[in-house]
C-alpha cells in the first residue's frame, strides 16, 4: 500500500473507507505505515493518529517515556508535561481506576498529565490535540 497516498495530502480514516472502499484494517495499516515512514515509533492505532496530528502542529515530543515504573505515550520531559492517547480500555472501570492511580503518581513528580480519546471523532481528537500542541508551545517559550 505504499504510495496510495502522498505525504502531503491528508484524507480522514472515514473518506478512506467511504469514498475510496479501504477497510478499517487497511487504513490503519496505511497510517501505521506513514508513522514510521516520519521516524515515528508505530504504536495503537490511535498512538498513530495522534503522531500524525502531533507532526502536523510541529510537535515532536518523546515516545514512549518512561518515569518510574510507567511509560508516557508522549512526553515533553523538559516541562513535564504528558499526552496519554486512551482507547476504549481506558474508558472502562478497571482501566479508568488505574489511570486515576497512575496520574495520582505522576501529578506528585510535577506532571501535567493531558489524556484524549477517539470516542467523538476525528474533528473532536484534531481540536484536542491542537489544544494540547497550543499548551506546550506556550509553557516551552
Amino acid at each position: 500500500m505504499k504510495g496510495v497516498v502522498p505525504g502531503n495530502v491528508t484524507l480522514t480514516s472515514d473518506a478512506l473507507m467511504t469514498q475510496f472502499g479501504f477497510s478499517r484494517p487497511a487504513v490503519a495499516e496505511m497510517r501505521r505505515q506513514v508513522v514510521a515512514e516520519r521516524g515515528w515509533v508505530p504504536g495503537t492505532d490511535l498512538e498513530n493518529h495522534v503522531a500524525l496530528l502531533l507532526s502536523r502542529f510541529r510537535q515532536r515530543p518523546e515516545q514512549q517515556y518512561r518515569v518510574g515504573k510507567y511509560r508516557l505515550d508522549f512526553a515533553w520531559p523538559q516541562i513535564k508535561v504528558a499526552l496519554e492517547a486512551d482507547g476504549w480500555y481506558h474508558r472502562s472501570p478497571e482501566g479508568a481506576a488505574k489511570d486515576r492511580r497512575r496520574d495520582s503518581w505522576l501529578r506528585a513528580q510535577g506532571w501535567l498529565i493531558f489524556r484524549i480519546d477517539d470516542e467523538h471523532g476525528s474533528d473532536v481528537l484534531e481540536e484536542q490535540v491542537m489544544r494540547v500542541s497550543r499548551f506546550v508551545r506556550q509553557e516551552a517559550s
